[in-house]
């Protein structure tokens, strides 16, 4: 299996329909058939890490070039755009 590392980054707008709030990134190299993991990027400020946790942030579903990022049921919608790392298995 091949991986693929890339990142994106929330805006402060996301949407409602599949979470609580979730929003489409653009993500180089992904394909609707891979294993995504979604984590912080290192360049994450204090801010933008406690926002992150208080959203619950989680991968929903990913299609070529774009990954649904989700905030959970009871999260809070974050107030930052939030840098993310994407990797990708398969």
């Amino acid at each position: 299996l091949s991986t693929t590392w890339t990142t994106a980054t929330t805006s402060t707008t996301p949407s409602t329909s599949y979470c609580a709030y979730y929003q489409e990134v653009s993500a180089a190299g992904v394909k609707a058939n891979n294993i995504v993991i979604v984590g912080l990027a290192p360049s994450a400020t204090a801010t933008q890490r406690e926002a992150a946790v208080a959203a619950q942030l989680f991968a929903f579903s990913q299609s070529n070039g774009k990954v649904v990022i989700c905030v959970a049921k009871g999260g809070t919608k974050p107030t930052v755009a939030i840098p993310l790392q994407i990797v990708t298995i398969g």
